[in-house]
């Protein structure tokens, strides 16, 4: 799989000579990242399967039987090949090509091929630079530097290098990372797209997973490389490799279908996210495909990730992925156990062990006691002191407090001395009103109801009340209430007889 100028997806592969029944083609995918739907633009068939692809420009060079087939998108919709033998490069007259990479700068070609054969061809004119046997088995991965100046292999023969591209001559051999153990090899070599002396590398081991590490160049001349953060990586072995345009997030697939995705920062290495069941913190997760994932290519904005796998589908994965922050199971019955030991260790009542903690209670006290003596001897001037500072405050909020209940009293003088006028005036309209009552029964009148009478004589001594001014009424006391005109009661009886 390979990203294009326009930001679509060009993916090879088939079933070979083969009547497999998967057409042997090439197609360009544009993907829109906003609905995560893929449309194909472009397709062609071809004779062979071809096995990898790289793009220069609007041309598509495919690694596929003995050389490379060179197609050309003449539209977006439109896919061709070139008709001109000249772009048909023919690498072997035996060996299947495996592997094909172009330089950032487009200047180089470089073709591996399945007996460890490495050929570099100068773009645009594809003429041969050099051809060598650099690995004794087929090479799996390849690379060029940002620059060109480097180009790193791996191979089957669980070797890689890093060659100067225009010789082809090894400036260092990559060792395996991780621990000593049987079929280890590098599966997997990527050059960091835009810093030539960082340099990422996927080791696989059938029975112990895959690794994946970082590397730098301490040397200008692409040499004294050594890793500075690795990983485990997934618990199967790996199948395919990929690094984003800014060399931020890598993705690597396992044979089970499994992808994951981790982080680089310029200094260590982190796991962003897996599908893999038991590895993180994630939960288990299902494989996307049923079958080995192939290729792997990240967009150019990084925002999402494309697995093509060899069940014939294409998958579409956002880099960023919201964590499901369960904790795992082993973790959870860790602590659980821990729990319940200690529960257990408290119930428990030791004999033994209340007398091994008496005694040592009795032989630390006695060397305890001069340092807590010495303790308190030196608090006491402490605590004098902050007294001492405190004192002043508090007197002050006591003469504050002081003061405001002082100034209420001297405001609640008045509300009380007129409180106590207004119990006088009703006391005495009560008495009148049951003087009233009391003459009334004696002459035979019909009595009211208690509360009707009572409201009918407030209500004439209020009407009464109202003729007075409200300085009068403010000095009025019970010797003017009694010193009333008696005409006063003679309207009261013609008021309630009526």
């Amino acid at each position: 799989m390979e990203v294009l100028d326009d930001g679509c997806f060009a993916i090879v592969g088939g079933g070979g000579r083969m009547k497999s029944g998967i057409p042997n083609a090439c197609e360009v995918l544009s993907l829109d990242e906003q609905t995560h739907s893929l449309e194909q633009r472009a397709s062609v068939s071809l004779d062979d399967a071809p096995v990898s692809v790289a793009s220069h420009g609007r041309i598509l060079i495919t690694a596929m039987g003995t050389g490379c087939k060179n197609l050309i998108r003449k539209q977006p919709e439109t896919l061709v090949p070139l008709s001109s033998f000249h772009h048909d490069v023919q690498v072997s007259a035996a060996d299947e090509q495996v592997a094909v990479t172009v330089a950032p700068s487009g200047s180089r070609l470089a073709v591996a091929s399945d007996d460890g054969h490495l050929t570099i061809i100068q773009l645009p004119h594809y003429d041969l630079l050099t051809s060598k046997q650099l690995h004794s088995q087929g090479i799996t991965d390849l690379s060029i530097s940002f620059d060109g100046a480097l180009l790193a292999t791996t191979a089957r023969d669980r070797a890689a290098y890093v060659c100067k591209t225009d010789s082809i001559e090894i400036v260092q051999r990559i060792r395996p990372v991780m621990p000593e153990a049987t079929r280890t090899h590098v599966r997997a070599i990527r050059f960091a797209p835009k810093d030539p002396s960082v340099l990422f590398t996927v080791e696989s081991n059938p029975r112990k997973g895959g690794w994946v590490a970082v590397w730098r160049s301490r040397n200008q001349d692409g040499g004294n490389w050594s890793p500075v953060s690795c990983l485990k990586a997934s618990r199967d072995a790996v199948t395919a490799f990929a690094v984003d345009s800014s060399a931020e997030f890598l993705a690597l697939s396992s044979s089970e279908g499994h992808v994951s995705v981790f982080k680089w920062n310029a200094t260590s290495l982190s796991r962003l996210w897996s599908t893999e069941a038991n590895m993180l913190s994630w939960g288990p997760g299902t494989p996307p495909h049923v079958l080995p994932v192939t290729a792997l290519a990240f967009t150019k904005s990084s925002e999402h990730l494309l697995t093509a796998s060899a069940d014939y589908t294409v998958a579409v994965w956002s880099t960023r992925r919201k964590r499901n922050w369960r904790i795992p199971r082993r973790v959870l019955l860790w602590f659980v156990g821990v729990v319940v030991l200690m529960f257990a260790m408290l119930l428990v009542e030791d004999e033994q062990l209340n007398l091994v903690l008496r005694e040592t209670r009795s032989r630390i006290t006695p060397r305890l006691e001069p340092f807590a003596s010495e303790l308190q001897t030196r608090m006491r001037p402490l605590v004098h002191k902050g007294s001492e500072s405190l004192r002043p405050f508090v007197r002050q909020v006591q003469k504050s407090s002081c003061s405001s209940l002082s100034l209420l009293r001297g405001k609640a003088k008045p509300i009380t001395k007129r409180w106590e006028e207004f119990q006088g005036v009703w006391r005495a309209l009560t008495e009148r009103a049951r003087d009233s009552f009391d003459g009334k029964f004696k002459r035979g009148a019909r009595p009211l109801g208690g509360s009707k009478a009572i409201m009918t004589v407030l209500g004439s001594h209020s009407a009464e009340m109202l003729q007075i001014s409200k300085e009068e009424q403010a000095v009025c006391t019970m010797d003017d209430l009694r010193a009333t005109p008696e005409s006063n009661h003679e309207n009261l009886e013609s008021q309630t007889r009526s």
